[in-house]
């Protein structure tokens, strides 16, 4: 159990989360209504490919290498933030690279072609991630499962701009953060108090924004 546990926090670190939100809904056949920009999945491969790589840069790459250099640098005691003391700073970093990722995409898509949920994901990461760095200064709220509560908010937005609304991306979702939840706690890295905080914050601020955004 231990190594399932631990491969579930690697699998769905929380960085990966809106990557995988991202890839579902690039390749889910979509039929929505009341939103402007063109469907992922309608988009040619090329722009697609650009689109993964600018996300990967900004969402993962770039957070991750500059966890590594605090790290190195001993700023932080370890790459998994196990201490709190560790987590504003990182924290604040991905908040730079949200920040950078949105106003990128206003200055390259001036005329709205991108789907409302791609700036509704940068944006998410605007909001999210400073309340967690508040937070981390009094507890160890949960990323693992504040990157759980992003992928079902944002499924759950996403599915109810659809004609149809794809219930499956939805259970999926909570079954994922099911995982995660579950994984955290039996690692016993979380109070089921932390977990519970970081699942509800980000589920209620990813599926507001990422369903209200114009």
């Amino acid at each position: 159990m231990t190594r399932i546990s631990t491969l579930a926090s690697w699998l769905f670190f929380p960085l990966f989360m809106p990557m995988y939100a991202v890839v579902f809904t690039m390749f889910y056949p979509s039929m929505e209504y009341g939103r402007d920009g063109v469907p992922l999945d309608r988009l040619s491969p090329e722009l697609q490919g650009l689109l993964l790589l600018i996300l990967f840069i900004f969402i993962v790459l770039g957070p991750v290498f500059s966890v590594l250099s605090l790290s190195k640098s001993a700023l932080i005691s370890g790459i998994e933030l196990e201490d709190k003391k560790d987590r504003p700073i990182p924290i604040a970093l991905v908040f730079v690279y949200s920040t950078l990722l949105y106003f990128l995409l206003k200055y390259q898509d001036p005329n709205g072609m991108l789907p409302s949920y791609i700036y509704g994901t940068a944006l998410c990461g605007m909001i999210i991630n400073p309340i967690f760095a508040f937070i981390s200064l009094r507890m160890k709220v949960s990323l693992h499962a504040g990157g759980a509560g992003f992928f079902t908010g944002y499924s759950y937005a996403f599915s109810l701009h659809q004609m149809a609304p794809s219930l499956w991306f939805l259970i999926l979702a909570i079954l994922i953060s099911g995982l995660v939840i579950g994984a955290r706690w039996y690692l016993q890295k979380h109070s089921l108090r932390e977990l519970l905080l970081g699942y509800a914050i980000a589920l209620v601020i990813s599926g507001m924004v990422i369903y209200l955004y114009p």
